[in-house]
């Protein structure tokens, strides 16, 4: 028996991709959807921005748009807010623990882990609001709120508190609000506020808090925002806006309008309150809320607002990017593919990198520049594309969960096939095709996998001559109706799923199928799992197996199963294998 010798190289991808002819040098780019925007802050002529792909700072006189990933230092790409504090530091508050610290340059300065510690189990927390307060940081989290220490000892947590007054332990802290002696914290189950300055905000009688079993005038506990105006405290909530009377003998709330709307955000700018609701902008003057001119603005997608230069208005959308205002609104997309639940990455014939965005579409980048392509604009009908192949004259063969197959021509001439104009079956509703794979051989064959389909088509193979060569589970040897992946060797195809591991050598005459050898393997015959979620061939010619259980490969010469130990800390299920030019 032959020996496998095995080296493993584990990269961590944050949705990047090294590109020929754009990257040279060795250098790295990452490429992320920065439109998901999660809060914007107005600082030295521009506008920060977090967002679910990582941050962005846009020069509000140039224009000029630069991003902040994992390339530039950033620690997390999922980012729930962001604070400038006095000293002139970006900090970052991502959804892994890490709080990121940048100077105004965009230039990382350095990380700090917020996480929960239970004997040897260490838990990485959420970070959800930062609120600047001098040399000092409040970083409210899913653990509560933590006090941060800016210059002690080049950054460090001072204390961390769980229990804010009545408030259910550890709930999420949602929002801050810092005021000249308070700091008040939002729930999703009400809100609370204590001394910042007294001896201990980690005991729970340090805090007074307003739930629903002691509202005090609190009707709506879904704190979105919390906003100092004039001395009062105003909240923004599931159902409207309530305010607090910092300094009258009546402890008690009262509400303050927009009852009839979730207010995700408050702002104050020239002595005016702003509510960004989602039923659009309001602006609070001569004692009651004016609707503001929302023009082409989505409303259901508003996060965030600010204010920039002369009251300038800015705000944030989740998914739609950033907006200004000025005689109407101005809307900025921010370059960059169209999701970051990127399914599939492949470089065309003609240098162009394609990307298969499951959530939205296709996102193609060629020269620095990106095009990309929804139901909106093009002739991709629904949102699960999910895998992606070239054929030998350059055609596209885009693979969707739930609409079939597409075929792009490199004039842009777009073609469908569904279960009414090809072979495919139904998956679970008429007119649901669900593909989960669709990967082209040597020869030019394009090859569909037909995930769970009624008429038991699993396998369907589109040839150059236009026949379709159809594998039937219910009238062929083919053992499954759930495939998740193949690949190629000459006339012999590997395919993995939900029932093992399969081998079709079709002996050189794909049309004829009288003379096809089927082989399954299972946990019987050495896998790890019975799952199989991905397949890869190497130089070598051994077949790579990434399984629910774990690494297997198979030997095609002694057709032996055999497996590799992973490190520990990686965790067992196997999702993708990527084979490069030396294995």
């Amino acid at each position: 028996m032959r020996r496998i010798e095995v080296s493993i190289t584990i990269l961590v991808f944050f949705l990047s991709l090294a590109l020929p002819g754009a990257v040279r040098g060795g250098d790295w780019q990452t490429f992320t959807n920065q439109n998901d925007i999660s809060e914007i802050v107005y600082a030295g002529g521009q506008i920060w921005g977090a967002t679910t792909g990582g941050a962005f700072s846009y020069n509000a006189t140039s224009g000029v748009i630069s991003s902040l990933t994992n390339i530039q230092g950033l620690r997390g790409l999922d980012l729930n807010a962001l604070e400038v504090d006095s000293l002139g530091n970006i900090w970052f508050a991502p959804t892994d623990g890490y709080l990121n610290k940048f100077d105004t340059s965009g230039v990382f300065l350095d990380s700090y882990l917020f996480e929960e510690r239970l004997g040897p189990t260490r838990r990485s927390l959420v970070l959800f609001d930062l609120q600047s307060d001098g040399d000092r940081l409040w970083v409210a989290h899913d653990l509560g709120l933590s006090l941060f220490l800016i210059e002690h000892n080049g950054g460090e947590i001072k204390e961390t508190a769980q229990f804010l007054g009545n408030l259910e332990a550890s709930e999420d802290v949602l929002c801050l609000e810092v005021t000249d002696s308070v700091i008040w914290a939002g729930t999703a189950v009400g809100v609370a506020f204590a001394d910042k300055y007294g001896l201990n905000i980690q005991n729970p009688g340090s805090w007074r808090s307003y739930q629903e079993s002691d509202p005090e005038g609190l009707t709506s506990f879904q704190i979105n925002s919390i906003l100092e105006f004039h001395q009062d405290i105003y909240l923004g909530t599931g159902a409207g806006v309530f305010r607090f009377d910092i300094n009258a003998q009546d402890t008690s709330w009262e509400g303050f309008g927009l009852g009839s709307s979730e207010v995700i955000d408050l702002s104050s700018v020239n002595e005016v309150l702003t509510a960004l609701t989602d039923q659009g902008i309001y602006e609070y003057a001569s004692g009651v809320w004016q609707a503001f001119s929302m023009d082409s603005l989505p409303r259901q997608d508003l996060s965030s607002i600010a204010f920039g230069a002369e009251g300038r208005r800015w705000v944030s959308m989740g998914g739609e990017g950033l907006a200004y205002y000025d005689a109407y609104w101005h809307l900025i997309t921010l370059p960059g593919p169209l999701d970051n639940n990127i399914k599939d990455v492949k470089i065309a014939p003609d240098g162009k990198a394609w990307f298969v965005c499951g959530g939205r579409g296709l996102s193609i980048l060629s020269d620095g520049e990106w095009e990309n392509y929804t139901e909106d604009n093009s002739p991709l009908v629904g949102t699960g594309a999910r895998d992606l192949d070239f054929d030998l004259q350059a055609n596209a063969w885009l693979a969707s969960w739930g609409k079939g197959l597409f075929k792009i021509t490199p004039d842009w001439e777009w073609s469908h096939f569904d279960a009414t104009n090809a072979p495919f079956g139904w998956t679970s509703a008429p007119s649901f095709v669900a593909l989960s794979q669709v990967k082209v051989d040597e020869v030019g064959n394009v090859w569909s996998l037909n995930y769970n389909p009624g008429n038991g088509n699993s396998v369907l193979i589109l040839t150059p001559d236009s026949t379709w060569v159809v594998y039937n589970k219910f009238q062929d040897p083919v053992s499954s109706n759930w495939f998740l992946d193949l690949c190629f060797d000459g006339d012999t195809v590997y395919f993995g799923g939900l029932e093992g591991f399969e081998i079709l050598d079709y002996k050189g005459t794909l049309e004829d199928k009288s003379d096809d050898d089927w082989t399954l393997y299972t946990e019987n015959d050495g896998l790890l799992a019975v799952r199989v979620n991905c397949i890869a061939k190497d130089l070598d010619g051994i077949i790579w197996l990434g399984t629910s259980g774990g690494l297997n490969y198979y030997d095609p010469f002694w057709e032996y199963i055999g497996s590799v130990s992973l490190p520990g800390e990686l965790g067992l299920t196997v999702n993708n294998i990527l084979v490069d030019g030396l294995s």
